[in-house]
C-alpha cells in the first residue's frame, strides 16, 4: 500500500519514516460446537484490546469468571438456550438501562435459527438486543481506543513535541484505514468516532427483521449493506432485473458490525452523520456519548425509503427505549461484573 507521506509531513513537518508498516492484528475467529468453548491454539497471537479471545468457561457454574480483555464467544444452539444463558449470568437489560450494571462480555457469533419460535415478540426483541449490544460496544471500544490515542498525539504535536517513528506510522495507518485525503487532523477525528448503540441496534433490528431475515441467518448480515463483488454476498429475492448488487455477507455477526461502523465512518453518503456527530462532540465534550436519536435524522441516504426510513428508525429507538443504551459500557471483568 503506498503511503501518503507528504500529507503527514504537513501534519507534523519533522516526520522521518522507516519503511516498516505497523499493522493491527485481526480479530480471532472463534469456532465452537453448541455451547462448548475451547481455548485458542498455541499458534494464536496474544490477545490485545482489538481482539476477542475465546476461553474455556463453565456457564453452568453459578458465577462464571471472565477478565478483560477476554470474552466468552457463543455459538448459540437455540434462541431459548441463548436466552437461558443470558439469564444465568445476570444479563438484564433493565439494569443496564438504569446504569446499575455493565454489559457482559458475551459475544454471539450467529443469530439463532429459531428466533421466530420464541414465545413472544418481546422475548425475541430481548434476545436480539442482548446479542447485539456487546458486539456494538466492543467495536466502539476499538474505535474509542484509536480516537483517544489520536487526540493524545495531536495534543503533543500542538505542544511542539516530536513523535516517535512508530507513532508516526500509526497515524499514517489511520489515514489509510479511514481513507482521509486531507492533511487536517480534525478530518481524521471526524471519522474515528463511535456509533451510538441506540442507532446501531435500531438499524440492525429494521434491516434484519429482528435477526430473522435470510440475510441475517445465512449471511450474518444485520445492516443490509450492499456489495457489487460477484464472489461475495447474497442476492436479494426481489432484486430488479438488470441490477447487480448483493447484500454483503460475513463470517460472524461481529464482522458485520465492524463493516457497518466503517461504512458510517468513511462513506461519502454519511458525511452529514459525521458532521452532526462532531458538532455533538464539540457541544458536550469527549467524555459523553453522542445521541443516537439525533443522529438517526442523518440516515436519509441509508435506505431508498429516505424520510420514511428515518421515521421508522426513530420509532424503534423511542419505542424500545434504546437511547438509554447510549451510555452502556462493557464490563471490565466479564458477566456479572
Amino acid at each position: 500500500m503506498r503511503r501518503r507521506l507528504p500529507v503527514w509531513r504537513r501534519f507534523a513537518p519533522e516526520f522521518s519514516v522507516d519503511p516498516r508498516f505497523v499493522t493491527v492484528a485481526g480479530l480471532i475467529a472463534a469456532v465452537a460446537l453448541g455451547m462448548v468453548f475451547q481455548p485458542p491454539g498455541p499458534e494464536e497471537p496474544a490477545p490485545g484490546w482489538w481482539e476477542i479471545e475465546e476461553v474455556a468457561v463453565d456457564l453452568d457454574a453459578d458465577t462464571p469468571s471472565l477478565f478483560k480483555p477476554t470474552g466468552v464467544v457463543l455459538v448459540p444452539e437455540s434462541a431459548a438456550k441463548l436466552s437461558a444463558i443470558f439469564r444465568r449470568i445476570g444479563y438484564r437489560l433493565e439494569a443496564i438501562r438504569q446504569g446499575a450494571r455493565p454489559v457482559p462480555r458475551v459475544f454471539v457469533t450467529v443469530m439463532p435459527a429459531d428466533m421466530l419460535l420464541l414465545d413472544s415478540i418481546e422475548h425475541r426483541k430481548t434476545v436480539f438486543f442482548k446479542s447485539m449490544l456487546p458486539l456494538i460496544l466492543h467495536v466502539n471500544e476499538e474505535i474509542l481506543e484509536q480516537r483517544q490515542r489520536l487526540l493524545a498525539l495531536r495534543n503533543r504535536i500542538r505542544a511542539g513535541q516530536k513523535l516517535s517513528t512508530e507513532e508516526r506510522l500509526w497515524i499514517e495507518d489511520m489515514v489509510d484505514r479511514y481513507e482521509v485525503k486531507s492533511a487536517d487532523h480534525d478530518d481524521l477525528l471526524r471519522r474515528i468516532d463511535v456509533i451510538p448503540p441506540s442507532l446501531a441496534l435500531a438499524q440492525a433490528a429494521e434491516e434484519s427483521g429482528w435477526g430473522t431475515s435470510r440475510f441475517a441467518q445465512k449471511g450474518k448480515a444485520l445492516f443490509g449493506q450492499r456489495t457489487f463483488h460477484q464472489t461475495s454476498g447474497l442476492v436479494p429475492a426481489e432484486r430488479p432485473e438488470g441490477k447487480r448488487h448483493k447484500v454483503k455477507s460475513f463470517g460472524r455477526l461481529l464482522d458485520g458490525v465492524h463493516s457497518y461502523a466503517r461504512n458510517l465512518n468513511i462513506h461519502p453518503a454519511y458525511e452529514e452523520f459525521r458532521k452532526v456527530r462532531a458538532a455533538l462532540r464539540a457541544r458536550h465534550g469527549e467524555g459523553t456519548m453522542v445521541d443516537g436519536l439525533t443522529l438517526a435524522g442523518t440516515m436519509l441516504r441509508y435506505s431508498e425509503r429516505g424520510a420514511d426510513y428515518v421515521r421508522t428508525i426513530k420509532i424503534i429507538i423511542r419505542g424500545n427505549e434504546l437511547g438509554q443504551f447510549d451510555k452502556a459500557r462493557l464490563g471490565a471483568h466479564g458477566p456479572g461484573a
